[in-house]
């Protein structure tokens, strides 16, 4: 399952997985008209995964001082259950 929150509020923004109540499509996408920063955490067992995300223009992500790598661990406030 990939669950991706606005990491300001934490707030749900999308939800998607596979199997079960999710779709058995093996391939996927969200698609997010928001712009902002947010948390994505992918759980599950069994996992392959490939995992793409495009934003818009790189230039401007750089200077708003948005991380352009990846960081692990969890968000503030959703420690537990990590």
């Amino acid at each position: 399952m990939l669950t991706v929150r606005d990491a300001d509020t934490l707030e749900v923004v999308a939800e998607q997985g596979y199997g079960r109540v999710y779709s058995d499509n093996l391939e996927q996408q969200i698609i997010i008209y928001r712009q902002g920063r947010y948390y994505l955490t992918l759980y599950g067992n069994r996992l392959a995964v490939t995992l793409s995300v495009t934003t818009g223009d790189s230039e401007a992500s750089s200077a708003s001082g948005i991380p352009q790598t990846p960081t692990q661990g969890p968000p503030e406030g959703m420690e537990e259950g990590w």
